[in-house]
C-alpha cells in the first residue's frame, strides 16, 4: 500500500513536495533526516532580514509590469509568500573601541510560521492541514577593524537556537501506514539544534556623483546538532553556508519635516549551500528594491530610521514582490 504527500501549495518550509509513504525503511529513515535538516537550515536563512525579504503586501511583478517572466514569480510562488510569517526582533549594542578593533554584542529573536494544504490522497481531492512553526535565538559577539577610510573589516563569533515543531491534521484511521510509518518522526513532530554560525563582512564605501554607495560581502556558515528529537531518524547535523553579495546607492533629498531623508537603491545575490538548497530551489537567487527613508534619530529611542520600500526576489521558491517597512537601516 502507498500514500503520496503533496503540499498543495508547496509552502517553503515543506520543503519536499512530493513524499511516498511506501513501508520502505530505507525511504522513510532517508526523508525523515533530510527534512528535519531542512526545516531547520531553512529557518536560519528566512530569519535573517540580510537575506530573505517578506513584507506586509505581496504581488506579482509580472502582473505588475505587463511582462512573462518565470524568474520573477508566480501564482505558486506568490502563495509561498504570502503562507510564510516571519518574525524578528534583532539588538546590538554600541561598538566599544579598545585597540584598533570595535567590538559589540549581537542578539535577535525570531518567529517563523507556515500553514499549507497537504493532499494526503493520490488524486489529491483531500486537502489536511499542515502548519510549522520555528522559534530562534541568535546571540554573536562581533570584532571590527577599519583597513582604511572606505574598506572595513567585520567578523562575527556566535550561534543559534532552532526549536521547531509541526503539526498535520489527519485520519489514522483513513491512514494508517501513514499513521504507523511517519506519525511523530516526519509530521506531528519536534525537534531543537543547537547551531554554531560565524560570520565575516567585508564592507566598502564610497561617492559616485556626490552621493554614498556602498558594497557589503557577507558569509555566514552554520553547522551544528539536535539537541532534542522525538526519534533517532531527527537525530541529524545540519548544515548551511549563506553568501550575499550587496550593492546599495543612498540618494539624498531635501530635508523634509527639517529631517535628513533619502532614496535607497539594492541589489543583491545570494548564494546558499548546504542542506537549504531543497526549500529554495535554488542555490542562488536575487533581490532588487528600493526605499524611502527617513531620519528618526533624535525623536524616537532605539528607532534610528523608518521608511517604506518595495523589493523584488527572483530566481528562487520565494520569487516575487513585496511592499516592506523599514527601520534602522544604514543611511
Amino acid at each position: 500500500m502507498k500514500y503520496s504527500v503533496g503540499c498543495a501549495g508547496r509552502g517553503l518550509l515543506c520543503c519536499l513536495a512530493v513524499f511516498s509513504v511506501s513501508g520502505e525503511e530505507s525511504n522513510v529513515d532517508q526523508f525523515a533526516g533530510n527534512f528535519a535538516k531542512s526545516n531547520i537550515t531553512s529557518a536560519m536563512v528566512l530569519a535573517d532580514g540580510n537575506l530573505v525579504t517578506l513584507g506586509v503586501v505581496n504581488f506579482n511583478p509580472n502582473t505588475v509590469l505587463g511582462i512573462n517572466r518565470p524568474e520573477f514569480g508566480d501564482s505558486v510562488s506568490l502563495q509561498r509568500r504570502k503562507k510564510l510569517s516571519v518574525y524578528s526582533l534583532p539588538y546590538t549594542t554600541d561598538w566599544s573601541k579598545k585597540s584598533d578593533w570595535q567590538t559589540a554584542m549581537s542578539a535577535r529573536i525570531s518567529y517563523v510560521a507556515s500553514h499549507d494544504d497537504l493532499a494526503l490522497s493520490g488524486d489529491g481531492s483531500a486537502l489536511n492541514d499542515f502548519d510549522e512553526q520555528s522559534y530562534l535565538a541568535k546571540f554573536e559577539y562581533l570584532w571590527r577593524y577599519s583597513i582604511n577610510n572606505q574598506w572595513t573589516y567585520k567578523m562575527g563569533v556566535g550561534g543559534q537556537f532552532v526549536d521547531y515543531h509541526n503539526r498535520l491534521d489527519f485520519d489514522a484511521q483513513e491512514y494508517p501506514l501513514l499513521s504507523d510509518e511517519v506519525d511523530g518522526i516526519v509530521f506531528n513532530t519536534a525537534y531543537r539544534a543547537l547551531m554554531f554560525d560565524p560570520s565575516v563582512e567585508l564592507h566598502f564605501v564610497d561617492m559616485f556623483w556626490g552621493h554614498k554607495w556602498q558594497f557589503v560581502s557577507r558569509i555566514n556558515y552554520g553547522t551544528g546538532k539536535m539537541i532534542e528529537y522525538d526519534n533517532a531518524l531527527q537525530n541529524v547535523s545540519p548544515e548551511v553556508l549563506r553568501f550575499s553579495n550587496s550593492v546599495i546607492f543612498h540618494y539624498e533629498f531635501p530635508s523634509v519635516w527639517q529631517r535628513y531623508n533619502e532614496l535607497r537603491l539594492l541589489m543583491k545575490r545570494v548564494d546558499i549551500h548546504g542542506d537549504a538548497v531543497d526549500a529554495f530551489e535554488t542555490n542562488h537567487y536575487y533581490e532588487a528594491g528600493l526605499g524611502w527613508l527617513v531620519d528618526t534619530s533624535n525623536d524616537l529611542p532605539m528607532l534610528d530610521n523608518i521608511g517604506l520600500g518595495v523589493t523584488v526576489n527572483f530566481g528562487s521558491a520565494l520569487s516575487g514582490g513585496s511592499v516592506v517597512l523599514l527601520f534602522n537601516e544604514e543611511i
